[in-house]
């Protein structure tokens, strides 16, 4: 009886290895994951070079990783492996109440050229680069300069997780810290985030690492206030407010949970949204008002704002109001999508992409003769990105 069932165990085992394997070759290679929002890897190509450099068994590691048969299935049972053994979180991403998820690893700089992978850990160093690049740009042009560093969920929802408020403290506290040392205004939003999300308001998605269009109004009327423009604030009821359901996140794509439903997307209108014409920086028109429709029906719902990721976005008002009005460049990532359409209620925008390596921001001020920078960053990204450092 022990016999069969060791040679049952071995008949079983090698099908579903040769199933696996009949299914690589069988299956097309996906060039796109819509559930994690990223391109796949396709099938490496084969040089001597490669094979010398040790590269090409990496590559084809990375191939296989991506292309695994029911590799969406599998990321889901080991999310709920993690779970089942009491480990709190999946792939990095911790699990709270109300099904809110939250990032807790990432890949640290730890100096110009090395990272920690994987990991809650922040370079004091890193973040005094970053803040010591943006004082060297305050001092550097005539123009005022503010940094928001957008909090991250982890710290905006912190009384959701089992984990020590205390690490996001010290992350925030030490950012500011060095900001303010260096000279640059800047604007610490996560005790009215903090304080928002403790008390209900959805701020923050649950599913997703960015604001809601009321955590972008939040930012926005915290911004305008710094500015001396408090009087000039619109109220979120003048805009037009409309909804999207079954919104996916890219927290929800990694932590690979499918069993955690859905956020719901608001986003804002007013009626001369048509007189606000976006262009790249080609001078080619993109569309009119601040949200591309074709978004809502993909994964990447968020990407409706301002259409995506553009390495540079000019927003101008070309109504019949011929008032001139001041022009805002905005430094940022993805965070600064959905703060446009407030902001461009009152200023002409020029949008850079700092990952995209647009980083000369002062001669982009003057290039577009701007009257105000603005550095929209999230935190997480002044841990993980470079960019941020070779700010001028």
């Amino acid at each position: 009886m022990k016999k069969i069932s060791q040679i049952l165990t071995v008949v079983l085992f090698l099908a579903v290895i040769g199933g696996l394997a009949v299914a690589f070759w069988v299956i097309p290679d996906k060039a796109f994951s819509e559930n994690e929002n990223r391109v796949l890897s396709d099938f490496p190509a084969i040089s001597l070079d490669k094979v010398m450099e040790g590269e090409l068994s990496e590559d084809f590691n990375t191939y296989f990783t991506d292309q695994f048969p029911l590799r969406d299935t599998w990321l889901t049972l080991g999310s709920l492996t993690h779970l089942a053994l009491g480990q709190g979180e999946a792939n990095g991403v911790l699990i709270g109440k109300n099904g809110q998820l939250a990032v807790r690893k990432f890949d640290s700089y730890i100096s110009l050229t090395e990272r920690a992978e994987d990991t809650d850990y922040y370079s004091e160093a890193h973040l005094r680069r970053a803040a010591d690049a943006l004082g060297a740009l305050t001092d550097k042009v005539d123009i005022p300069v503010t940094v928001l560093p957008a909090p991250r969920t982890l710290d905006v929802a912190i009384s959701a997780f089992d984990y020590p408020a205390k690490l996001s403290d010290a992350l925030n506290a030490n950012l500011h810290s060095h900001l303010a040392e260096a000279g640059v205004d800047n604007l610490d939003l996560l005790p009215v985030f903090r304080g928002m999300y403790e008390s209900g308001e959805y701020v923050y998605f649950r599913t997703d690492h960015h604001w809601t269009t009321l955590g972008a109004y939040t930012a926005y009327e915290a911004i305008m206030t710094e500015w001396g423009m408090a009087d000039e604030i619109l109220p979120y009821e003048a805009f037009e407010r409309h909804e999207v359901t079954n919104f996916y996140g890219t927290t929800w794509s990694r932590a690979g949970l499918s069993y955690v439903g859905p956020d719901t997307l608001t986003y804002v209108t007013m009626a001369d949204d048509n007189q606000y014409v976006v262009r790249d920086d080609q001078g080619t028109m993109i569309m009119t008002g601040f949200v591309d429709q074709s978004y809502f029906e993909k994964k990447d719902k968020y990407g409706a704002f301002m259409s995506g990721t553009h390495r540079l976005l000019t927003v101008t008002y070309e109504g019949d109001d011929t008032t001139e009005r001041p022009r805002l460049l905005i430094a940022r990532d993805s965070f600064a999508s959905s703060l446009a359409p407030f902001l461009a209620q009152h200023f002409d925008l020029v949008m850079v992409d700092l990952s995209g390596g647009m980083t000369d921001l002062s001669q982009y001020a003057e290039t577009y003769e701007c009257d105000r920078i603005l550095v929209v960053y999230n935190m997480e990204n002044f841990v993980t990105a470079g960019a941020i450092t070779q700010i001028q």
